[in-house]
């Protein structure tokens, strides 16, 4: 076998296997765990990370100017925001001013993570059609554990937004 073949062979094995991680905090009706491939740290992507009570969502940023400004904000300083109900589609909070906003009709999906001409930054948890930027989507959340983390009709929900997992 080729020399070249088989170094590239073993480095793509190598890097599959460092990019699988086995969720082991959830578990999906009494099914084994789910295994979890996640390129975009390796790929150099950014993230920000909102903890809402015990759970971390993992955002990953969309590419345009305001998900860059919002990053950038937030990696200046971690900031913990109390939530409101919109509606029953989406938890908001109120953020400082965020720059370059590309406000426009979108249809919003579960998950998505979006910012309005008045500086809120919505997580929705039902689909919704308004006038946002999308700046973010979910991706270790579903639909169904979603509405349930964010709290839809809770009070005093609160949620930390941070650069770092922790």
């Amino acid at each position: 076998m080729n020399k070249k073949l088989l170094i590239i062979m073993i480095l793509f094995i190598s890097l599959f296997m460092f990019a699988c991680k086995k969720d082991n905090n959830k578990k999906n009706n009494g099914k084994t765990d789910d295994i979890v491939v996640d390129f975009g740290d390796l790929l150099g992507e950014e993230y920000l990370y909102a903890k809402v009570k015990d759970e971390v969502l993992k955002l990953k940023l969309e590419d345009n100017k305001a998900a860059k400004n919002l990053y950038q904000e937030i990696k200046k300083a971690d900031l913990e925001l109390n939530a409101d109900d919109f509606e029953e589609f989406a938890k908001y909070v109120k953020l400082n001013s965020i720059d370059d906003k590309d406000i426009k009709e979108i249809d919003v999906k579960v998950g998505d993570v979006v910012i309005d001409k008045d500086n809120n930054l919505y997580i929705f948890f039902k689909n919704y059609t308004g006038s946002y930027q999308k700046v973010a989507s979910i991706s270790n959340a579903n639909s169904e554990n979603l509405q349930s983390t964010l709290g839809y009709e809770e009070d005093n929900i609160k949620i930390k937004l941070s650069v770092n997992n922790k």
